[in-house]
């Protein structure tokens, strides 16, 4: 194992910080434009369609993260030309074109999928939401707010909210709200990685005196755990998508100094490195230290060929929670 250069960690980082930044922005704009009072009277009415529309579930809301998961892959791209212009090699090396049609179609390709599926994910939360609380009898002002989050009379500002989470993640939440009046869900919470330790410390004291949550603190429990979860999500896409933008940038880095005649095809290679993870998978573990020829292909999980770790073709089987890295090693002439 090769641990990531300090540079690319560096990039990594920076990118992950406003990938995720500006997906949070998004979804907190997103929620500030709910039309709560629009929603609650629709569902006062029974009208699921018109409470729907009021929730505007847009991919107009992240451009921001489009453009900087843009500047991830231009990003990733200067940084070899800038590298490779420190070598041995004697051509000049004409920087980095993000505008060229290839870098343009690659950004534009990946982030309106990543977008799509945002977008389609929430729109379908947000039925699913109201058609739950419909069915449950809840009150139309809850329902509301279990998507848009609650203000903090503390700090006046709006917490919480499925908004922004996936399907899977607000079942978890609302099982864990729902499992907080039993010993049993008290003890799960008290595992959870997501547990806020001020509410713990409450949670803990009344699982061993045999009392319940009261119903206030299960509220907030709540809130504050969906706050948790979107940050933990951010950090996910983020994560990931910063990784696949760099080393895409970085590929395409490569391929533009080919073009330019500041290296040849043969003299790069192209080596996978399988960094330190929590889960690693025991394919890409096999694949450390391997090598092809810049532009070949690695077989990973599944069969997926893929041309450098992370590149899209891979899939969240071989990318998301993936701490691999392409080493191009370029040859004297």
């Amino acid at each position: 194992m090769k641990r990531i250069p300090n540079n690319l960690n560096r990039l990594l980082d920076q990118y992950s910080r406003e990938i995720r930044s500006a997906f949070l922005d998004a979804i907190k704009a997103q929620k500030s434009d709910v039309k709560i009072k629009a929603v609650v009277a629709a569902l006062e009415r029974n009208d699921l369609n018109e409470a729907y529309r009021a929730v505007r579930i847009d991919e107009k809301y992240f451009v921001g993260m489009k453009s900087a998961i843009r500047d991830a892959y231009w990003g990733g791209g200067k940084a070899v030309t800038a590298s490779v212009k420190k070598t041995v090699i004697s051509q000049p090396v004409l920087p980095f074109d993000g505008s060229m049609p290839r870098s343009e179609a690659w950004v534009k390709n990946e982030t309106a999928k990543l977008v799509a599926d945002i977008v389609k994910d929430q729109r379908g939360l947000v039925r699913f939401v109201m058609q739950e609380g419909i069915a449950n009898a809840s009150h139309p002002e809850n329902i509301a707010r279990d998507l848009v989050g609650r203000i903090n009379r503390q700090t006046g500002k709006r917490e919480g909210g499925f908004i922004g989470l996936t399907d899977r993640q607000a079942e978890t939440v609302k099982s864990l709200r729902d499992g907080l009046t039993t010993p049993e869900g008290m003890r799960k919470y008290l595992k959870s990685a997501l547990r806020d330790e001020r509410h713990a410390k409450t949670v803990r004291a009344a699982l061993e005196n045999g009392r319940t949550v009261p119903r206030d603190l299960i509220q907030k429990i709540s809130t504050r755990y969906e706050a948790r979860y979107l940050q933990y999500r951010g950090n996910v896409i983020a994560q990931n998508e910063a990784t696949i933008a760099v080393e895409s940038g970085r590929a395409e880095g490569f391929q533009q100094m080919i073009e330019d005649g500041a290296i040849r095809h043969d003299q790069v290679t192209t080596i996978w490195r399988h960094s330190y993870s929590k889960n690693p998978r025991e394919s890409h573990i096999a694949l450390d230290g391997t090598s092809v020829p810049f532009g070949g292909k690695f077989v990973a999980e599944g069969g997926a060929e893929m041309m450098y770790p992370h590149d899209p073709a891979g899939g969240a089987a071989n990318n998301i929670g993936c701490n691999c890295w392409a080493d191009h090693t370029v040859s004297a002439p």
